[in-house]
């Protein structure tokens, strides 16, 4: 504290009598302030990782960075806008301006989307990753109880990284708890980072509904990976071998 003395004042009472009250200093005033911007951030993360952990990015992307990204022709732009959403990513949450990576399976999407994940929580970002078939399916599973407080904690979250959006045969069913989702991080106005196996201009409206769809390409920028599947790469690799 800065230990300046600060002369209580004379103040009106409520009963019409006049009493001394002690007054704080300003740094004092701007502690109270820092103190509680931390305990309200502690309870903002306690109530996301109550629901979420970076354990959500799956076995095989647990050890994906921006270190080991394998480039590729095609992938250069997606590397360099995953990038850049971290460098930038306080003027992001400024903008809420989301990206909404898009190609061919395989590509290497998931592993940018983990590496994001990571880096932002290395700094210090409340960050949820999921899987959105995996992500539904545990919605769904639950009681509606449970539905309300996920969709809550995932709107406390600063940045919200969807995967996958699309993947698999959507029911009724899923199409409708895509659409909670996407609701809950419009009102909330979070920042998105997504990605999609889908073509979004001919593709996606179809599967995952006009609604949730007007949502995504709201809240997101479109970003295309036009590299081939790493997948299929490395088994024709290994087809040359034998």
């Amino acid at each position: 504290m800065c230990r300046k003395e600060i002369k209580p004042v004379l103040v009106d009472w409520y009963d019409g009598t006049q009493r001394w009250c002690p007054v704080a200093c300003q740094c004092e005033i701007e502690a109270g302030k820092q103190l509680q911007q931390v305990m309200e951030e502690r309870e903002r993360r306690r109530r996301v990782q109550k629901y979420f952990s970076l354990a959500d990015v799956g076995e095989k992307l647990k050890d994906a960075t921006f270190q080991n990204w394998e480039q590729t022709t095609g992938s250069q732009t997606a590397f360099l806008e995953a990038a850049k959403f971290v460098k930038g990513i306080d003027q992001r949450l400024n903008t809420k301006e989301g990206i909404l990576f898009f190609g061919s399976p395989g590509n290497g999407k998931s592993h940018l989307a983990a590496a994001t994940a990571k880096a932002l929580d290395k700094k210090g970002y409340i960050v949820v990753f999921q899987n959105v078939p995996t992500f539904i399916r545990k919605v769904s599973e639950k009681f509606s109880e449970y539905e309300t407080k996920i969709l809550a904690a995932i709107s406390h979250a600063d940045v919200v990284i969807l995967d996958d959006i699309g993947s698999g045969a959507w029911t009724s069913i899923d199409c409708g708890k895509f659409e909670e989702i996407m609701e809950a991080l419009s009102f909330h106005n979070r920042l998105l980072m997504a990605t999609t196996n889908l073509e979004p201009e001919t593709e996606m409206e179809k599967v995952i509904g006009p609604r949730s769809f007007d949502r995504l390409v709201e809240m997101c920028r479109l970003v295309e990976n036009t590299a081939c599947s790493y997948r299929r790469k490395r088994a024709a690799e290994r087809m040359k071998e034998v």
